[in-house]
């Protein structure tokens, strides 16, 4: 398929109703196949008597997955994204969901465990 870019780097979702997990290996050349914001991890101030204070504070690590419509991926993702949405009339669905990280070149792997969908497709749009 032409346009596919990835170098070898894949980003891989497991979750409790997807066992087998989606691996997302192609990607669009315009758009990061995997990207992740730099999150708030601490801050520092100054206290009365001029010593530096920091502290660590909880933030939320948001990461964006792009993959190609209508393939594979696609129609599974938005699978996912519809079973983890609240629904009229349904159970809460409590979902445990992973994610795997393996770089292409140097092969490092980055985990990110207890991952919640907040956004994402559930149809097609025309």
């Amino acid at each position: 398929m032409e346009g596919l870019t990835s170098a070898g780097s894949s980003f891989t979702l497991v979750s409790a109703i997807l066992p087998q997990g989606i691996v997302v290996r192609e990607g669009a050349d315009d758009v990061a196949l995997f990207e992740i914001d730099d999150p708030e991890i601490g801050r520092v101030a100054v206290g009365c008597n001029g010593h530096g204070l920091h502290w660590s504070v909880p933030s939320v690590i948001t990461i964006r997955i792009s993959v190609f419509p209508c393939l594979s991926n696609y129609r599974a993702l938005k699978a996912l994204t519809r079973w983890n949405r609240l629904q009229d009339g349904t159970a809460v669905n409590v979902d445990s969901i992973q994610g795997v990280f393996v770089e292409g070149v140097s092969g490092e792997t980055s985990t990110f465990p207890d991952l919640a969908i907040t956004q994402g497709a559930i149809a097609n749009s025309m």
